[in-house]
């Protein structure tokens, strides 16, 4: 139970960086199976949901850009 403790307040560097790939599955996932009829998201709550990515591993953060960006050209993300 500690180690997951440590994840869940990204307490070292190590549960930050398994934070950031942790979070970078529901994008993958959304923009592989999202639809925009089932409705759209805000851009910017979602850059705030997953800054943290952004603060551990800038590196991460340049593909999450990406995701993002591809998000929106597909009409997921407003």
């Amino acid at each position: 139970m500690s180690l997951w403790y440590e994840f869940e307040a990204r307490s070292t560097d190590e549960a930050k960086f398994a934070s950031a790939i942790d979070g970078i599955k529901p994008l993958l996932n959304h923009l592989i199976t999202g639809d925009p009829l089932n409705g759209t998201i805000a851009l910017d709550e979602v850059r705030a949901k997953k800054d943290h990515i952004r603060s551990s591993s800038p590196e991460l953060w340049v593909l999450v850009e990406k995701l993002l960006e591809e998000s929106v050209a597909k009409g997921l993300y407003r």
